[in-house]
């Protein structure tokens, strides 16, 4: 089919063809002399990544511990994991909700457990024994999830429950150099992990994730230089358990949140303004908020001072305009 610019014998402009654009040049910036010294950008990066969602205070806190044992970040030989504190929920003093508390702890692999003690004990490391472990015992994980009751309080539902055996306990011999008897480290499965119903890998692999508990126990024990530093396996066990005010305000949030997406759904994909999140939270309805909105605002009150009145002929225009109440107030005017 022709165009109207060839029915009219007029030329067509020819198609402008789009440019490739070359692709993007990254800079990446040389690392500093001491790894444990990191430059603005880097810090960006360990909190987008490393620690990511810490505050100021929290990645000072942070990049301090990793600097004090001398640890670089990105290299995985330190990081940094949010781990739930109950003793540390408190009230926001704008929206008067409880919020979870949370601390920083710093984490390292076995192996980098290994070279803090290697490095800082160069004449006393020694070597580590193989893994012992006690007698097979038999443990109950329950499966579940969090759901709500029928006051929409927060509450631990169970699915089903299951058996697995796990070894009893751990043992670690750390040999140092120069002394007789080697440095103990002992650790029990039901201390270290008491309830694995959210640690699906620890089910997978019990003996392995608790000989590494008892490995980095002798280590600290062993070499005063890694004191204060704990592995990932130490940690793979949530033993949080929200405060009843948390809960409370769990429940609260989670109910704000399916009316906001009711709101969004009845808007045609409209989030609600600040003052509609407002009226939903005091308990208004989605389909009342959205009426409302619908409504045509009344027009503003402007009162006529006797120096501007109307003449007769638009008195009567306004008369049939103006509700009886404001029609009076302006002949009394």
């Amino acid at each position: 089919m022709t165009s109207e610019k060839q029915q009219e014998g007029l030329p067509e402009k020819p198609k402008r063809q789009r440019k490739e654009k070359p692709p993007a040049v990254i800079h990446i910036p040389a690392p500093t002399k001491k790894p444990w010294e990191l430059s603005e950008q880097e810090v960006d990066l360990v909190r987008n990544h490393i620690a990511k969602g810490a505050t100021n205070e929290e990645l000072t806190f942070c990049l301090g511990v990793a600097r004090r044992y001398k640890l670089d970040p990105f290299r995985g030989q330190i990081w940094f994991v949010k781990r739930a504190d109950r003793n540390m929920d408190k009230k926001d003093p704008i929206t008067k909700k409880w919020v979870k508390g949370y601390r920083w702890i710093p984490i390292v692999g076995i192996n980098g457990l290994l070279h803090i003690a290697a490095r800082d004990h160069k004449k006393h490391f020694g070597s580590i024994s193989k893994v012992t472990f006690g007698p097979m015992i038999e443990v109950e994980w329950t499966e579940g999830y969090w759901g709500k009751d029928e006051r929409g309080d927060a509450q631990w539902v169970t699915k089903a429950k299951h058996k697995i055996k796990v070894p009893e306990f751990a043992e670690v011999e750390a040999y140092k150099k120069g002394d007789d008897r080697p440095t103990v480290g002992q650790v029990f499965w039901e201390e270290i992990y008491p309830n694995v119903d959210n640690a699906p890998l620890v089910r997978q692999m019990p003996r392995l994730m608790l000989g590494k508990c008892a490995t980095a126990q002798a280590v600290r024990k062993a070499y005063p230089a890694t004191d204060g530093l704990y592995v990932q396996e130490e940690f793979m066990v949530e033993q949080y358990e929200p405060s009843e005010q948390a809960k409370l305000s769990e429940a609260k949030i989670g109910t704000l949140e399916e009316k906001v997406a009711h709101f969004q759904r009845l808007n045609g994909g409209k989030l609600p303004s600040e003052e509609q999140c407002g009226l939903l939270e005091q308990g208004r309805t989605a389909e009342e908020i959205l009426l409302q909105a619908s409504m045509p605002k009344p027009e503003p009150k402007v009162a006529v001072m006797p120096s501007q009145a109307q003449p007769e002929a638009n008195k009567e225009v306004q008369a049939d305009i103006w509700p009886k109440r404001q029609r009076e107030v302006g002949e009394d005017l």
